[in-house]
């Protein structure tokens, strides 16, 4: 309704400013006419115009022209009045009734003429001279509007000699009533782009987060199968670090639940969940395992979508661990301006059974980075036939 109210403002302003030029130029045309019955004649002029444009712009185009089986309809109505505006000639009445004015206020002003010669005449009593032997002089007869009336242009003929009116078209109304269609139309097509422009951007919005709400609903319960899996391996053996990892397992939940409706989340609540998991995995290690995990800069102010990082964790240590062989790996998350730097490296063992190296979580995590980075990010994943390394740089 406020859009509403603000097109119609400016319709008013627009309409305002129009009229007044087209008044400005009329105006010229009739110094000799009654002022107010000019203003009088030209505001009914210019306000069939404008009834004009509202009836076009907010009902016969909405209700009719956009409707299938009525724009027969809303053509033959905008036929019929152009029709009516072409033979009844507005403008050209207009410019009549100013005529009329101008020849009443020249008549006016010669009779006034007239009396005044007249009276001065008599007043100084101007006789012309007497001669016996000549005829007496006399005055020609004086026609004082003679040379006025050769100064106006001559009368425009309305009629055939036969009797018939001339049919002279007023080319400037119909000028005013196209425009009007026109305005109206193209506004009414830009109002529907706009509508479904905005449709499809909220759509695509919608597909957006349901994706990933899904992908992010896959991601998350193949991290917690994991990591329940090393508490229950810990449980087993009855080890002492086994409340402790209860309580870092009930903190990444928490974290999980807590941004499972969230775009992004603070970078320093994501460090901290990485932590989490990383020390759960430390506990299962073994004597094999040797981990490098280095976090520098600044965490302030700085956000981040939640569980991209983990993902590529939690594939190093479901993947790069063995009972046999070193199994070191390698995270390093570095902090600088408005980027985050992020690298993770793990061994690659041939023997070891798995379902697929890179795993479910790798690719959901690529799906999402497109859809919430899109060009933004830079993702680089080495798989050679040694290491597997991950290298992600990030807006933050």
């Amino acid at each position: 309704m406020k859009k509403l109210y603000t097109e119609i403002i400016i319709i008013i302003i627009t309409w305002l400013i129009l009229g007044c030029f087209l008044f400005l130029f009329v105006s010229d045309l009739a110094q000799f006419s009654s002022p107010g019955k000019f203003i009088l004649r030209f505001f009914v002029y210019f306000s069939i115009f404008l009834v004009l444009f509202f009836l076009n712009r907010f009902l016969f185009i909405p209700k009719w022209f956009f409707h299938p089986k009525k724009k027969v309809l809303y053509f033959s109505v905008v036929s019929i009045i152009g029709l009516i505006l072409l033979f009844s000639n507005p403008f050209r009445l207009l410019m009549n009734n100013i005529r009329k004015d101008q020849m009443k206020k020249m008549q006016q002003f010669e009779q006034m003429h007239r009396r005044i010669v007249d009276s001065i005449l008599e007043t100084q009593h101007m006789q012309p001279p007497f001669h016996p032997n000549e005829d007496r002089m006399q005055p020609p007869p004086m026609h004082i509007n003679d040379e006025r009336n050769n100064m106006m242009p001559p009368p425009r003929e309305d009629f055939h000699p036969d009797g018939r009116r001339k049919f002279h078209p007023d080319l400037i109304s119909m000028f005013l009533y196209l425009a009007i269609i026109a305005i109206g139309i193209t506004t009414e097509y830009q109002k529907k782009l706009n509508t479904s422009q905005q449709s499809f951007l909220q759509a695509a919005s919608e597909k957006t987060k349901a994706e990933l709400f899904f992908l992010k609903a896959q991601v998350n319960p193949h991290f917690l199968f994991n990591t329940l899996n090393n508490i229950y391996s810990m449980s087993v053996v009855q080890s002492e670090y086994t409340s402790e990892a209860i309580m870092r397992l009930s903190n990444i939940m928490r974290y999980i639940t807590d941004t499972s409706e969230k775009e992004f989340v603070p970078l320093e609540d994501e460090i901290n969940c990485i932590k989490d998991y990383v020390y759960l995995n430390q506990l299962r290690g073994g004597k094999t395992f040797h981990l490098e995990f280095d976090t520098n800069g600044d965490t302030i102010g700085k956000r981040i979508a939640p569980m991209l990082l983990l993902t590529f964790i939690e594939n190093a240590f479901k993947y790069g661990l063995s009972k046999k062989e070193q199994s070191p790996i390698k995270i390093d998350l570095n902090i600088s301006d408005n980027q985050l730097n992020f690298y993770c490296e793990n061994r690659i063992f041939p023997n070891l059974k798995t379902d697929n190296r890179k795993g479910l979580g790798i690719e959901n995590t690529k799906k999402r980075l497109d859809l919430i980075y899109t060009t933004t990010y830079q993702l680089n994943i080495d798989n050679d036939l040694d290491k597997f390394k991950v290298s992600l740089i990030l807006p933050v």
